[in-house]
């Protein structure tokens, strides 16, 4: 299996930022907000479909501990075993991790956290990760994926 690896210098919060279609009302916002980049105004039924979805994790979240891996979108029972397997149990052991490590060691940690069983990497849980850090004060940090 042939493992794809993020190999990037610096974090690019531009980089990082999920680009997602817009369903709010007024004018689209052109800066990053929430780890998102809105790119176009969405038609109705992409808006009805991510309202659905924005209903069903707001449900699920209700019952998730504020320390739990699962308040990072896209990390979910799989990937939190993964974290746990490498002593990683809340979201203050992640921090502080990445805080006291170096940047090489996260990314290695994330590679192996993300990767599938196909060897591709998920790039959206690990660019959500990366976006999580960085909103919580960590400035030494890999880059990100461009590729979504």
């Amino acid at each position: 299996m042939d493992m794809q690896k993020v190999k990037k210098t610096e974090f690019d919060v531009n980089e990082c930022a999920v680009p997602c279609v817009w369903c709010g009302d007024g004018v689209m916002p052109k800066t990053i907000q929430n780890g998102k980049k809105y790119t176009r105004d969405g038609t109705k039924f992409e808006c009805m479909k991510k309202g659905y979805g924005s209903g069903m994790y707001s449900e699920r979240s209700k019952y998730i501990p504020q320390t739990s891996l699962k308040q990072i979108k896209y990390i979910g029972d799989e990937y939190e075993a993964r974290f746990i397997q490498k002593k990683i149990k809340t979201l203050e052991d992640l921090r502080k991790k990445a805080k006291n490590g170096r940047k090489n060691t996260l990314e290695t940690l994330l590679n192996d956290v993300f990767t599938k069983k196909d060897g591709v990497l998920d790039k959206r849980a690990y660019n959500a990760t990366l976006m999580y850090l960085y909103s919580h004060g960590i400035g030494d940090i890999p880059g990100c994926s461009k590729e979504w």
